[in-house]
């Protein structure tokens, strides 16, 4: 937050429009490594879902076809907006689509 308010380089705000700036400047290093992962760790299921288990090919439940199509939502606006950075909706329906997602892959790996 200290570094958003300098003034030394003219008043630009004190927002930040991008999840993962957004990530650094309030949590450090640590926050980023945690935000990275958390995207890496969303692109690997969303591949899974996608190109392994082919959800959109057959007719599968719609709540994770859904919850798909949220996940890429959210991790394309978390480029351009804060998103799911803050403790918001969105945050929870983030969370939500994922854990369904999550679900799904591996009670199909169990049955």
């Amino acid at each position: 937050r200290f570094l958003i308010e300098l003034k030394d380089y003219g008043y630009f705000g004190n927002n930040v429009s991008n999840a993962y700036i957004y990530a650094f400047l309030s949590g450090g290093y640590f926050s980023i490594i945690i935000m990275i992962f958390i995207f890496i760790f969303s692109l690997f299921y969303l591949y899974k879902i996608f190109f392994i288990k082919k959800i959109f090919s057959k007719n599968n439940l719609i709540s994770v076809k859904l919850s798909s199509i949220y996940l890429i939502f959210f991790l394309l606006r978390s480029i351009i907006e804060n998103s799911f950075s803050l403790f918001s909706i969105d945050f929870m329906f983030f969370v939500i689509s994922i854990s369904i997602i999550s679900t799904f892959i591996n009670l199909k790996k169990t049955t």
